[in-house]
């Protein structure tokens, strides 16, 4: 086998003519092989020769050509007596030599004409100008799976493009100026011509084209196109010519596509009288407030970036919005159930279901009242557009939250206001708790890392959450609350009924604060997810909070991570547990809790059988804490994700999670990064093969049971980063 080995490859890598290696070498597979080559080979020299005999003669040049050739070898030069030959014959014998075309004076007025085989062409010459040659020779004798031989035959040089165009020949004879015609689509709407665009930073940052871009999906799909084009005509902005054209044929959707690059196209002043007809045409005074809102937003963030750059002496190159940080979404708000709906999923249709357009006369659904009976109700009136705006680090001041607070007063469109890190103070928060109190539309106010909350800016706070009965979100985190501010907002939630998400982290919180939110955790009933992350909480706080969430029937989601709870925290946690039948999600990340305290709630979550989502993550529990999780894993069916990163656990307790997944089949997540799993010192070999030599078996218990429990459990995501496996077997 080395002989048979060694001989191909010299065979192979050998330039000594084929016959001769064959006569040398007996071998009969490599032989024919040999030998069919040397025929091919013999049978192209011949065919060359005779090519070459001929160029010898004189009547043909050859010109060896290298690399394929291009379009400008195909062109025919006819002022330098150039013309290309095509070899299409299947014989070895060329043909005549071409007769070469008399050379055409430049200056001279008269047609052109150039000499054909088949005649004289010139213009107005019913016969076609000559083609293309194609530069391939073709041959009877050339084996299958070989390369077919290229030669070029020409009589003068390369013709030169420029020159070619340069000459007074015809616009037929160029290939560049031929013009193919295009069919015209029967679907492709008439549409008005646009004025050509001077894509400068002005024009493509100016106010008015960013709003548009904003909000053009919206504008596609909730205007009526007829009444808004009457409106344009009237004012002047959109000529009756153009009217016509956008009018004649076209889908709402179109239209209303013509109209808007149309207003891209116009001023800031053509855009103002756009937002007024809108308010004069029913059903869109709401996309005129929009517009509105982003107009007013738009101009307080030009006007800070002008300030900003005369205090610092630079030239007014920032002149526009400071958009960086500038996130707004627009989405529909459900009249009905109260949800809030984005707006591709609201435009995407449904499979089995009539999808929802907004047309001139809108699909009427029926939607179920308290008494059980149905009304009728238009998508225009069931689905609000309404705008969130997220206004991060802008640096808006009190002077910024004065505008904001204006918007809040005078539109209901508005959802979501996110103003975090932009140096409001407690006039800033007076100033939007005051607003606050009238708006009816906000959904969710975000206010954090502001130094906004002392005890005045609470108490208006407090009063605005009072009045309001819209807000359902309501973010406090890093706003250096204070004690009588946490007390006085307290005191408004026990009597509130429509929040329904606080976030009072990292505000110092500590034991005597959470006297003030155990008391609104045994009153209100309609708060769902509290977030106490980040404060001074420890054991004393911790006893107050969970024997309120003894009783609690609301809240369904609580983070208290990052509070120094221990051990004992925990035994207050596990008292909790079998009491509590509404908390699903419990957060306790980084509170000092060790393998006792996760021992007292791994036996609690025996008796509860509604919490789904448990992370004891930056706890060292150990191998111990997580032995007595994988004996919970084993009989609680309702946890879904378990997070247990950077624990400390190691081989022993690893191996008893995954036994414990045998018999558990509702754990979808299972976190287990940055801990100690894998051998510590250096691995041995883990492979072991079987005797026929097929198979292959782990000798390392932890890649054996992850193997098994991998192949079982497809539905399951364990999460293993950063731990000390071998990558290599463990991606087997």
């Amino acid at each position: 086998m080395g002989g048979n080995l060694l001989s191909c490859h010299t065979g192979r890598a050998s330039r000594i003519p084929s016959e001769a290696y064959t006569k040398t070498r007996p071998d009969e597979p490599f032989k024919k092989r040999f030998s069919r080559r040397s025929r091919w080979s013999f049978s192209s020299k011949s065919k060359h020769k005779k090519i070459n005999n001929n160029v010898e003669n004189g009547s043909l040049t050859l010109i060896p050509y290298t690399k394929r050739p291009n379009n400008l070898d195909l062109l025919p030069d006819v002022a330098q007596k150039s013309h290309t030959v095509d070899l299409l014959q299947r014989s070895l014998t060329l043909p005549a030599p071409l007769s070469v075309p008399a050379p055409l004076s430049v200056s001279a007025p008269v047609s052109p004409s150039i000499s054909t085989p088949t005649g004289s062409y010139h213009e107005g010459s019913p016969i076609a100008p000559p083609k293309p040659p194609r530069m391939v020779q073709r041959s009877h004798t050339t084996p299958a799976g070989m390369k077919r031989k290229s030669l070029r035959l020409s009589i003068g040089k390369v013709p030169d493009l420029k020159a070619l165009q340069s000459t007074e020949l015809t616009s037929e004879l160029s290939p560049m100026n031929q013009v193919f015609p295009r069919r015209e689509s029967r679907c492709t709407p008439a549409r008005i011509s646009l004025p050509p665009f001077d894509l400068t930073e002005e024009f493509l940052f100016a106010r008015h084209r960013q709003i548009l871009s904003f909000t053009r999906e919206l504008l596609l799909e909730r205007m009526i196109p007829l009444e808004i084009l009457q409106h344009l005509s009237k004012r002047e902005i959109i000529a009756r010519e153009d009217e016509i054209i956008i009018v004649q044929g076209q889908d709402p959707k179109t239209m209303n596509i013509s109209i808007v690059d149309e207003l891209f196209s116009k001023g800031e002043e053509e855009f103002n009288i756009f937002v007024e007809c809108l308010r004069l045409t029913s059903g869109h005074v709401v996309l005129a407030d929009i517009l509105d809102v982003l107009n007013t937003v738009f101009k307080a963030l030009e006007k800070k970036n002008q300030s900003e750059d005369e205090e610092d002496d630079l030239a007014p190159a920032s002149l526009y919005a400071n958009t960086a940080n500038l996130h707004c979404d627009i989405s529909y708000y459900d009249t009905i159930t109260g949800d809030v709906i984005p707006l591709v999923t609201l435009n995407t249709p449904k499979p089995n279901r009539r999808s929802i357009v907004f047309t001139k006369s809108p699909l009427i659904l029926a939607s179920p009242t308290t008494d059980g009976k149905s009304i009728t109700t238009s998508p225009h009136e069931r689905y609000v557009p309404v705008i969130s705006l997220d206004l991060y680090d802008q640096n808006l001041g009190n002077e910024g939250a004065s505008v904001l607070a204006d918007i809040l007063e005078n539109y209901s469109c508005v959802s979501e206001l996110s103003v975090p890190k932009n140096s409001i103070d407690n006039d800033g928060i007076n100033k939007l708790a005051t607003a606050l109190q009238r708006n009816k539309g906000l959904l969710k106010l975000d206010i954090r890392l502001n130094p906004s909350c002392n005890k005045e800016g609470a108490a208006r706070l407090a009063t605005a959450i009072q009045k309001n009965t819209s807000l359902r979100s309501l973010n406090l985190s890093n706003t250096r609350l204070s004690q009588e501010g946490c007390n006085t907002i307290a005191n408004t939630l026990s009597c509130n009924n429509t929040l329904h998400e606080l976030d009072l982290g990292f505000n110092d919180l500590d034991d005597y604060d959470s006297k003030h939110i155990a008391t609104v955790l045994r009153t209100n009933e309609s708060l769902h997810k509290l977030r106490l992350r980040g404060n001074n909480i420890s054991e004393f706080g911790c006893e107050r909070i969970f024997k309120a969430m003894g009783t609690n029937t609301g809240v369904t989601d609580l983070d208290m991570s990052s509070n120094n709870l221990g051990d004992e925290g925990a035994g207050y946690i596990a008292d909790m547990l079998p009491r509590n039948t509404t908390l699903k999600c419990l957060n306790l990340e980084k509170c000092g809790i060790t393998k006792h305290g996760a021992i007292k709630i791994a036996k609690a979550l025996k008796a509860n059988a509604v919490l789904q989502e448990l992370d004891l993550s930056l706890n060292n529990i150990g191998d111990e804490g997580a032995c007595e999780i994988a004996e919970i894993i084993k009989s609680n069916h309702c946890l879904r994700v378990i997070s247990l990163n950077m624990c400390g656990i190691g081989k022993k307790g690893f191996l008893k999670l995954l036994g414990a997944l045998d018999d558990n089949t509702t754990l979808k997540c299972l976190k287990l990064c940055f801990n100690e799993i894998g051998r510590k010192g250096k691995r041995v070999e883990q492979l072991r093969h079987s005797s026929e030599g097929g198979s292959v078996a782990l000798l390392d218990p932890i890649y054996d049971k992850l193997h098994t429990v991998l192949a079982c459990r497809s539905d399951l995501k364990l999460l293993l980063w950063g731990n000390k496996l071998d990558d290599t077997v463990y991606k087997k």
